[in-house]
């Protein structure tokens, strides 16, 4: 089976370990505003 190596992987697999995880807020104002579903009346 093939591995993936490369330069300073050993350092970020370190971070991730001792980083913990968050969860994104969501941010209102750079989201779309959302637009009403209208149905396409093509065949």
């Amino acid at each position: 089976m093939l591995a993936l190596n490369w330069s300073g992987k050993e350092a970020i697999v370190k971070h991730r370990k001792e980083v913990s995880y968050w969860l994104l807020e969501p941010a209102p104002e750079f989201s779309l505003p959302v637009r009403p579903f209208i149905p396409s009346l093509r065949i």
